[in-house]
């Protein structure tokens, strides 16, 4: 029984060999759908998801890792990393790499949104072709700078609000700085009674 090679056989044939070297060994049923599995993963014509599905069945299937799968069929671990990755994409788009209008590289790109939705269309407007792997990347940049501008905006009116609120309620000048880890409320005060009244407003003794 052919376990791995029978395209190399069959190529064999119809150049007109009458004898190839071939290497015999008893192999488990286990065994042999194993390197049947891992010879299908190294064919040239697969598609990203197809060899993406190949590593993931030899890891839940057979308990590889993903080190031993990466020495297994000859390629660097982290590129059996990332074509696992990929098994991650909505199916919308895992279905344009199947079809061959996304390559890996849009693909890892796309990874770069963390809305499921803006992914989906960033992948809708890169199919075929329409946009270059690097206009994507810089598309998940500025879509990454805008979304943390609306954030700071928000702080920086979060902030604001409670300078006028405690403003209000205390009656004097209050200035509230922050910054990454931690922030400091800073009160004024015209002398040390208004400082002792201050006092008993804040611990309301």
């Amino acid at each position: 029984e052919i376990v791995a090679g029978e395209r190399r056989w069959r190529a064999a044939k119809m150049a007109g060999l009458k004898e190839v070297p071939v290497v015999v060994k008893e192999f488990s049923t286990q065994e042999i759908v194993e390197i049947s599995l891992i010879e299908n993963i190294q064919r040239e014509n697969l598609n990203p998801i197809e060899e993406a599905q190949g590593y993931f069945e030899l890891m839940e299937s057979y308990g590889m890792t993903q080190d031993e799968i990466s020495k297994t069929v000859g390629r660097s671990r982290s590129a059996v990393a990332n074509a696992i990755r990929l098994l991650n994409l909505p199916e919308k788009i895992r279905d344009m790499l199947e079809d061959g209008d996304l390559t890996v590289g849009h693909a890892k790109a796309l990874m770069a949104f963390d809305d499921e939705g803006l992914m989906t269309e960033a992948a809708e407007k890169a199919c075929g072709g329409r946009l270059t792997v690097r206009e994507l990347e810089k598309m998940a940049q500025n879509r990454d700078k805008s979304d943390k501008n609306k954030t700071n905006e928000r702080i920086d009116s979060y902030f604001k609000e409670m300078e006028i609120g405690l403003h209000e309620a205390l009656g004097r000048k209050v200035k509230v700085e922050y910054g990454k880890n931690k922030g400091a409320l800073i009160l004024e005060f015209y002398d040390r009674d208004d400082l002792s009244e201050l006092a008993k407003r804040l611990t309301k003794e």
